[in-house]
């Protein structure tokens, strides 16, 4: 990952700005250790550190200039060369051999619709000299963190909330409402909305242009259900998502650094390496592993033996952390969260990172993010009951809930309360679930919190 920060306010200084920028990288150094630089032309400064994945040369470093346009960028466009390849043939030239480079070329050439060919995770912010436009952007399911401040005309923006407490238009007051969610549903975020009323946080799949003093927000793309339900037999519809899931860690292999894996072995991770570990016989890919010992323990070592035992090249690394270390990695994994954690396997995350980071492994994949849109968590299947419901499929609709029994042996009260919510999915909408829940828990709150509007 990288850092970016920068802002456009007429009413700072240029001494003022230059100190103000260094501060904001200062309190993010830690996502990108190789280079910390800024760029200014004011009122604009624009401020980057980096973590070098593509392209290791000095040229690359951030921000970055192309003709008339100069960016800050943190993620990685993982179909870059394909793009490039294209825009050689339009007429454009390249300096470097970045992903990078390739977003610039290509918002010259297709101006905001650029990003909807893009492939990967982002956030980035492209200040247009001529034009004298800010466009920043962030990927399709939000990867990447984009966080903002705007008022008064001026806009400040952030990979993360600590860098934004220097603006000088930052208000400490806490938002409630997010309180609210975070306790009733261990959200960290909803929509734009964050644990501060003045910083904001720029939605998935948005773009948002900043000009004249004042802020755009455009979605570029929405996930609609003709592509999610495929034509063909679930053989077909099988091999279809295999050369998807193949594709994508193929392009995810794209680096100029060593590339690790975070090995659970859950089905997810284990998926993930298996696959890399049959594309890539050539390369020694080093996975790894925490696991607890004593009271409550979670060990899932076994499962990890068995894949390194059919894939020769994987070479495992495990961890168990001790009670002080967990004690410790608290606070600062609190710190870098920038918002209260809802669970613990932030704490876990920590240590595989800090074991990559010590056997000089920069990338790794891992199979986060897989529940979310592979139905893994058991609150999706009342959703996917309620849909059969919904359409009056009901025969189909209780042999789900029988196979959702039957997976996780649920006694038959339990199943019943499934198939109740399933029914309740099937009448409401996600908004009107949710207020359901969050009902449940006025009576639990003081007065000064028990207006529940704009919770949802």
């Amino acid at each position: 990952m990288c850092g970016i920060a920068g802002f456009v306010d007429a009413s700072i200084k240029p001494g003022a700005g230059e100190e103000l920028i260094k501060k904001m990288l200062f309190g993010i150094t830690h996502r990108g250790p190789d280079c910390s630089a800024h760029w200014s032309e004011f009122p604009v400064v624009l401020g980057h550190n980096r973590l070098s994945i593509i392209d290791l040369v000095d040229a690359s470093n951030q921000p970055m200039h192309y003709q008339d346009y100069v960016i800050s960028f943190n993620g990685e466009i993982y179909n870059y060369l394909e793009i490039k390849e294209e825009l050689l043939k339009m007429g454009f030239q390249f300096s470097t051999h970045s992903d990078t480079e390739v977003i610039l070329a290509a918002y010259k050439a297709w101006g905001e619709d650029c990003v909807k060919r893009f492939m990967g995770m982002w956030a980035f912010a492209i200040w247009d000299k001529v034009n004298r436009v800010l466009f920043c952007s962030r990927d399709r399911f939000g990867i990447k963190p984009f966080y903002y401040i705007f008022g008064s005309g001026v806009f400040y923006f952030a990979s993360e909330v600590k860098a934004l407490k220097h603006s000088p238009i930052f208000n400490g007051q806490i938002n409630n409402r997010q309180v609210i969610r975070l306790l009733q549903f261990g959200w960290a975020d909803y929509k734009d909305e964050t644990f501060y009323e003045s910083v904001k946080s720029l939605p998935e799949a948005s773009n948002l242009i900043f000009k004249n003093g004042k802020i755009e927000i455009k979605r570029y793309w929405d996930l609609s259900e003709k592509q999610i339900i495929s034509e063909g037999s679930f053989e077909e519809r099988k091999e279809k998502f295999k050369s998807l899931f193949e594709d994508s860690i193929r392009m995810h292999y794209r680096s100029d650094v060593e590339v690790g894996a975070a090995l659970s072995g859950g089905l997810d991770s284990s998926s993930i390496v298996a696959v890399a570990a049959n594309m890539f016989p050539e390369k020694t890919i080093k996975t790894f592993n925490i696991f607890y010992e004593g009271s409550g323990a979670v060990d899932e070592r076994p499962f990890v033996y068995e894949l390194a035992k059919k894939y020769k090249n994987i070479d495992p690394y495990y961890y168990s952390p001790k009670d002080d270390e967990l004690l410790d990695a608290l606070d600062k994994v609190n710190y870098h969260q920038d918002v209260p954690v809802p669970g613990s396997s932030a704490i876990s995350q920590y240590f595989v990172m800090k074991m990559a980071k010590g056997n000089n492994v920069t990338v790794l994949l891992d199979g986060q993010g897989a529940d979310e849109y592979l139905g893994g968590y058991m609150h999706t299947f009342n959703r996917m009951i309620g849909s059969q419901l919904q359409n009056k499929k009901l025969l189909k609709a209780l042999k789900l809930l029988q196979l959702h029994k039957k997976e996780h042996g649920l006694p038959g009260k339990e199943a019943a309360m499934v198939l109740l919510k399933s029914f309740y999915t099937a009448s409401h909408n996600e908004s009107g679930i949710y207020n359901f829940d969050l009902k449940r828990i006025k009576p639990l709150l003081n007065r000064k919190f028990k207006d529940m509007s704009g919770l949802m």
